[in-house]
C-alpha cells in the first residue's frame, strides 16, 4: 500500500485532527458521557504542534468537541441530502409532475 501524504494544507489539517481525536472517535460509541468528557479533558491538556506552526499549543475541550462531532456523524453525499424533498429548486432535481 502506498504511503499517504497530504496534497495541501487542508489535508494536513485533516490528518492532524484525526491524529488528535481518531482514537476517541472510534471508541465514542462505547464511552458514556462522563468517560467521553474525561477523555476530552485529558486530551485538552496535551501540547501539540499544528501543521505549519513553530510552536506547540493546547486545544480547549470545546474545540476538540467541534472536531469530534463531524467524525461521529454519518457521511451523506451532497446529492442525497435533497433526494425525496420534491423541490425543483434543488440543482439537478426535476420538477414533480402535476
Amino acid at each position: 500500500m502506498d504511503d499517504l501524504t497530504p496534497k495541501n494544507h487542508g489535508e494536513e489539517v485533516a490528518i492532524f485532527r484525526h491524529s488528535l481525536i481518531g482514537e476517541l472517535a472510534t471508541r465514542a460509541g462505547l464511552l458514556g458521557h462522563g468517560e467521553r468528557s474525561e477523555a476530552l479533558r485529558r486530551l485538552s491538556e496535551q501540547r501539540v504542534r499544528p501543521p505549519g506552526s513553530d510552536t506547540t499549543r493546547c486545544y480547549s475541550v470545546s474545540t476538540l468537541e467541534r472536531c469530534l462531532l463531524p467524525a461521529l456523524l454519518p457521511r451523506v453525499p451532497d446529492h442525497a441530502r435533497w433526494i425525496g424533498t420534491g423541490s425543483a429548486s434543488q440543482p439537478g432535481c426535476p420538477s414533480r409532475p402535476a
